[in-house]
Parts: C-alpha cells; structure tokens; sequence
C-alpha cells in the first residue's frame, strides 16, 4: 500500500458498527524505530522486512507476515532492521473489552503463516479508502478491518515446542481432509515417523479424544449439515459418509446427538420452515414487496 493516514472517528457512521475504526495508515518504506505508551489499542500487520517487537509480555523477531499489538497504557518498542511495510489500525482504548470478548486483544504478537485472504482484503481496504469521504465508506472500512484482524487470528502459524506435535498436527490436518476415508492409525503413525504408541499417546493429550472418535465426530458433524440442506435419504447419507451398514450409521448418529437421525432432520427442517414462513407473514402484514399494497 502507499503512504496514508486516515482519521476516521469524525466521520459519521450510517450504520454503527460495535468496533469502529478510530484511525487507518500505511507506511511502505518504514525506517523509524517506535518507543511509546499509546493511550489508544493498535494493530500492526508487517508486510515486508524484518525487525523486533519488544513490549512489556516480551520480545519478538518481526518476520513478516507479522502481527503486533500495542496495548492502551504499556510501553512497546518496535523497528524495522533496514525498512518494512507496515498497515496499522487503530481502535479506542474505550473499545478495548469488545475487542478482548471478540478474541482480538488476547495477544501481544504472532506470526501469520500465509496472506492468502489478508491480501484480497486489503486490496478491497485500498479500494475504500480512496473515497473515503463518500457517505457509508466509512462503514464499510469498520467492516473489512473486523475481517482483516478475524483473517490475521485465524491464519497465525503454530508455534510448536516439540517436533512430535507438529507431526500429530499435520496428521490431523490430513485426517480432516480426508474423514470419508477408512484411517489405519498405526500405519498413518509410521508413515509419518511415529511409533504408533508414541502417536495415540500425543494424539490423546494434544486432540483429547481417540483417533477413531475424532474421525467420527467429523463425519456426524457432516451428517447433520446433509440432513438440513439436502433431501438425502438416511441409506444414502450414510453410503456417502462411508458406513456400510446404514443401522450401524444411525445408531451412532443417535449416541452422539440424542435423537434418531429422522426425528433430527424433521424437528430442525420444521423450525427453519417455520423461521422462514415467520419472515414472510411479516413481510406481507407490513405491505413488503410481496404483501398488498
């Protein structure tokens, strides 16, 4: 991004937002080295180059793509070693508790293991803040930078103490891919250069429940979204998720929600049906565009 600077709390909203954008900037070409006790909440995504963060919970490495907090009230230290370019947004220190209830003030700093969504989401910040005086701009900015922090939390790269955790973390994240297939644990273990005792030893006390549970519990979770969004008989939605014996699927499907799959289907389908004929008796009592005019 260029160089900008925008103050936003003077600028009247249409539609408040809970967490409204107190001031955005970019810098592209960062030299200075900051020491300060801000009185507001601020959130620095580093883009490019390296440097340190130093703040009063520790001090970090800047290797970008990189994210840090500065705090209302705590003395923070950060620089680039040559130059880096930073996007910073700033918050009302007032806003504070909403953004911890939101999961957004939890941390002083954290890696971020890809752009991915965060570049896609400040092109569209860019493209706002050219008319950033056009009425409802500013709405729109309060909206994007929830996206962009949510984005920035959910992408942070695992810090991991010991080689075996990111082993059982990666076998996770292949099993979730893959929950349709039919896992041999042990194998899956050695292929991935664990013994299989070592492997459900780290699995119990990293994922918290068996192997087998966890496959399953993937596989009820798609069962209930299959049985609200499609017409899929039981027999098939069972065949689709990989059981053989649609008894076997339905008994499981009842020890883990409570409810016979069919009784789950009808009671959930009849609410949201009811939801919907709610919102359209609504619509035609108050002359809406498909009531009487």
């Amino acid at each position: 991004m260029d160089f900008c600077f925008y103050r936003l709390d003077k600028i009247p909203r249409r539609h408040p937002h809970p967490l409204p954008v107190k001031i955005i900037a970019s810098d592209p070409q960062k030299f200075d080295t900051v020491r300060h006790r801000f009185n507001t909440l601020n959130f620095s995504l580093i883009l490019r180059g390296r440097g340190h963060y130093r703040s009063e919970e520790g001090s970090w490495v800047v290797r970008p793509p990189f994210v840090f907090t500065a705090f209302p009230g705590r003395r923070v230290e950060y620089g680039p070693h040559q130059d880096w370019e930073e996007l910073f947004i700033v918050y009302d220190a007032k806003l504070r508790d909403r953004l911890a209830a939101a999961g957004f003030a939890d941390e002083p700093a954290w890696r971020i293991a890809s752009l991915g969504n965060i570049s896609i989401l400040i092109n569209l910040l860019k493209d706002h803040l050219r008319n950033v005086d056009r009425q409802g701009e500013a709405d729109r900015i309060d909206r994007v930078c929830e996206s962009l922090l949510v984005e920035c939390h959910l992408g942070r790269e695992r810090v991991y103490t010991d080689e075996k955790e990111r082993v059982i973390h990666n076998i996770q994240a292949y099993v979730e891919e893959n929950y349709l297939e039919d896992h041999d644990f042990d194998k899956l273990a050695r292929d991935y250069g664990l013994s299989p005792t070592t492997f459900r030893r780290y699995w119990g006390r990293l994922i918290g429940q068996p192997p087998a549970r966890f496959v399953m519990d993937l596989r009820i979770q798609r069962a209930k979204r299959l049985l609200l969004e499609s017409r899929m008989p039981i027999k098939s939605i069972a065949s689709y998720l990989n059981f053989d014996d649609p008894l076997y699927f339905s008994r499981k499907f009842r020890d883990s929600v409570g409810l016979p799959a069919t009784r789950y289907r009808k009671i959930n389908r009849f609410s949201l049906s009811m939801t919907g004929r709610a919102g359209s008796a609504k619509d035609r009592a108050s002359g809406g565009e498909h009531g009487e005019e």
